[in-house]
């Protein structure tokens, strides 16, 4: 089954390079921040069980943070079947960024 994930975030106190270097780590695990939305992050989970799918969830922000220096990090997410609803500026982003 496909899952979705739509993830927020907040650094407090975290520099700038931890900042880049934090989103950086994200992104190579294929969490994606979503443009125009500052701390909104997404990522389709392929043939995953939602379980695993949490797990990884928390493993990727685990090693995010111990990666790139931040000392703390305040999260939520949601996982779902569904597609991810986004407005239509964001999803032209997205498209021209997928091609």
């Amino acid at each position: 089954m496909n899952i979705g994930l739509l993830l927020t975030l907040d650094l407090p106190g975290a520099e700038d390079d931890e900042r880049k270097e934090f989103n950086g780590l994200l992104n190579k695990n294929g969490i994606l921040k979503m443009p125009g939305l500052t701390t909104c992050y997404t990522k389709t989970f392929e043939s995953i069980t939602w379980d695993t799918a949490k797990q990884e969830v928390d493993k990727i922000i685990k090693t995010a943070k111990k990666g790139s220096g931040v000392s703390e990090v305040h999260y939520a997410f949601s996982l779902s079947e569904n597609k991810i609803h986004v407005s239509k500026n964001i999803e032209d982003i997205l498209n021209s960024k997928l091609k």
